[in-house]
């Protein structure tokens, strides 16, 4: 049995052309998926870039001002050196422990921590998850000077913080 196509002019010529059809939803199914992926490097991209607060901003531009001063080649601070900071796991010279910021803020600076010694909450560190952080130029330098102290037994330099905002503005 020999089967006859006839045409039927209700239907589109889409629906005429298994061929055509296939390849209409294949494209479509692409343009989709491609708008997806569009859309989701998008989100990614604005989690990533915190914007920066004006006293941050200022802290910042200060720190790499006084860098700079030191190592005039120097192009500026790097998340990533910030993350190795933040995870550096250090021997307390009278006590015998080991201390890092991860210790208390936890290993996500978005979540909340909790002090090792004291027991009490800490809001989290990354200003993505708290927006009180970071927005104060002198609260910056109380909590450097406290945090550096207790962590690693001296003051944190200059380039040392620098590198802490940009990874903590990562988030």
């Amino acid at each position: 049995m020999i089967e006859k196509k006839m045409f039927n002019p209700r239907l589109s010529r889409f629906g005429q052309d298994k061929n055509l059809t296939v390849s209409r939803s294949k494209n479509l199914w692409l343009i989709i998926t491609g708008l997806g992926f569009l859309i989701f490097g998008f989100a990614l991209t604005a989690q990533a870039q915190t914007p920066l607060s004006p006293a941050a901003k200022q802290v910042l531009q200060v720190y790499l001002e006084i860098v700079q001063q030191e190592k005039p080649d120097f192009t500026g601070f790097e998340a990533k050196l910030g993350e190795k900071f933040y995870f550096a796991e250090r021997e307390h010279s009278k006590k015998e422990d080991t201390r890092s910021c991860a210790l208390c803020h936890g290993d996500d600076p978005a979540s909340i921590g909790q002090h090792v010694t004291s027991g009490k909450t800490i809001e989290p560190l990354a200003p993505s998850a708290n927006s009180e952080r970071l927005t104060d130029a002198k609260k910056i330098e109380k909590w450097f000077r406290r945090n550096c102290k207790w962590t690693i037994e001296r003051t944190c330099s200059v380039e040392e913080k620098g590198h802490f905002l940009k990874f903590l503005y990562s988030f």
